[in-house]
């Protein structure tokens, strides 16, 4: 796929503002994941599903991100981190 000069430029501003923010709110890489598929909209067992994980340990990732963050629901969550 070709990417203009501009998109590269932006992808790259993308990526160095989600690792700002990680490095800022000290999010772990499963944590990480998490986040990305609150963002893309997944539920709690799709999120179990896809990470094989329980739903316990799914709602102790989202309850640890909404701490270390200061957001207070999933669109807080996703305006946050898009």
């Amino acid at each position: 796929m070709y990417h203009n000069a501009l998109e590269i430029q932006n992808l790259e501003r993308d990526e160095n503002h989600l690792e700002q923010l990680n490095r800022k709110f000290k999010i772990s890489k499963r944590e990480r994941e998490v986040i990305d598929l609150i963002c893309e909209g997944k539920t709690n067992k799709e999120i179990e599903d896809r990470l094989f994980i329980s739903i316990q340990t799914v709602k102790d990732h989202i309850y640890r991100i909404y701490q270390k963050t200061g957001v207070r629901n999933r669109v807080e969550l996703s305006n946050l981190f898009r």
